[in-house]
């Protein structure tokens, strides 16, 4: 007949596995580190925008924003992601890349697109005013 039996492991080897299993465990969940935030907000004259996003792998798809509202999406960032975006309101278009990771910016956690009557504008988590990157649009 068989018999289950106990394995009996000494308490110091005991201690080394749980500490050893808790360290597999943390590795293997993806980090929040990693995670981005990006925001496209719509603050035109009194005009909705439409906007649609995607990189290589996702598309966030095409959206109507309304004045005072915004357009977020998350995603795990890594030094190959990139976002491009495309604009448009009446007789205007615009293009621009929302996230590269090689451009340096993989450090910022939220990153924020307002735009405007002149065009779209860079603001980073942190930021009080608006950094002088600014893409124009393109009139039809």
């Amino acid at each position: 007949m068989w018999r289950q039996q106990q394995l009996l492991i000494p308490s110091k080897l005991r201690a080394a596995a749980a500490v050893f299993a808790a360290l597999v465990i943390t590795m293997a969940r993806p980090s929040t580190q990693d995670h981005r935030t990006v925001y496209v907000q719509n603050e035109l004259s009194g005009k909705k925008v439409i906007v649609r996003c995607q990189s290589k792998d996702d598309s966030i798809g095409s959206h109507v924003v309304d004045v005072g509202s915004d357009l977020r999406w998350g995603f795990g960032g890594t030094d190959s992601t990139v976002f491009w975006c495309n604009l448009a309101v009446e007789d205007r278009r615009l293009s621009f890349e929302a996230f590269n990771g090689m451009d340096g910016c993989i450090c910022c956690r939220d990153i924020t697109w307002v735009v405007k009557d002149d065009g779209v504008h860079l603001l980073t988590s942190g930021d009080e005013e608006f950094r002088p990157y600014r893409r124009r649009w393109n009139h039809l």
